[in-house]
């Protein structure tokens, strides 16, 4: 289990509180902040998250994988999308990974990860992985696009059980990492990515068009074969699956 979960009942952000924590332990132990309630919860880019307090999971794991060189980072990435998949499979709920590392059931969207490393020369000195999961939240704001609770799903789960099994899950896909079974792990993601060698619909800067995705690299760069086999290398935010 995570040596520690420290709950909070206030604050800007989980991975925010999570760098302060760090910055005052100074030292290597590996925990975790849960809160109650964000006043400006993040996702990726300029994303916001929204929770109802006490109604969600709204967590940041602090881990120090030194032994993971800066151009393996995604692997981060990876293993908490498999911990959030597993923690949802225990309750019952069958999942799919859109890359990067949202979690979706059917085409709706349950949880997202945001993750933040702090590395030095060829070091991760350390990584914040924040992970919103809705559980119990019945109401969404409006600009919110397609999202779903495990409530909405028809599932009673208490968000404050669910965490220690997230943290349980997180720490099991962790250690698989810190063995180096990088090849298992990333044939596990593939397996569970949406898209993944099935052609679907995408947009970047330019244009609309279908394309498979054949692979994602160590720096979550997603590889796309399009239908007149060109091959597309997106960073993330810079290409978008089209649901219809």
């Amino acid at each position: 289990m995570c040596a520690k979960i420290i709950h909070v009942d206030v604050c800007e952000s989980s991975n925010q509180e999570a760098l302060k924590f760090t910055e005052l332990l100074k030292s290597h132990t590996e925990f975790a902040i849960s809160v109650k309630k964000q006043l400006a919860g993040r996702g990726m880019g300029k994303n916001l998250w929204h929770s109802t307090v006490g109604k969600n999971i709204t967590v940041s794991f602090v881990k120090y994988p030194r032994f993971l060189a800066p151009d393996k980072q995604f692997f981060i990435s990876m293993t908490s999308s498999l911990a959030v998949q597993d923690t949802l499979a225990e309750t019952g709920v069958k999942s799919r990974i859109k890359w990067p590392n949202d979690i979706l059931v059917g085409d709706e969207k349950i949880s997202g990860i945001l993750i933040e490393n702090q590395i030095s020369g060829d070091v991760i000195e350390n990584t914040r992985i924040g992970i919103g999961l809705n559980v119990n939240e019945n109401k969404f704001p409006f600009e919110i696009s397609n999202p779903v609770s495990l409530v909405n799903l028809g599932f009673d789960v208490s968000p404050d059980d669910l965490v220690y099994e997230l943290a349980d899950a997180m720490d099991k896909w962790y250690y698989r990492l810190k063995e180096g079974h990088y090849s298992q792990i990333k044939k596990q993601y593939l397996a569970q990515l949406l898209g993944y060698k099935k052609y679907l619909k995408y947009q970047d800067d330019f244009e609309q068009f279908e394309a498979k995705i054949i692979d994602v690299n160590e720096l979550g760069y997603l590889i796309l074969q399009d239908k007149s086999h060109n091959i597309r290398e997106y960073e993330m935010k810079t290409v978008k699956m089209i649901f219809e």
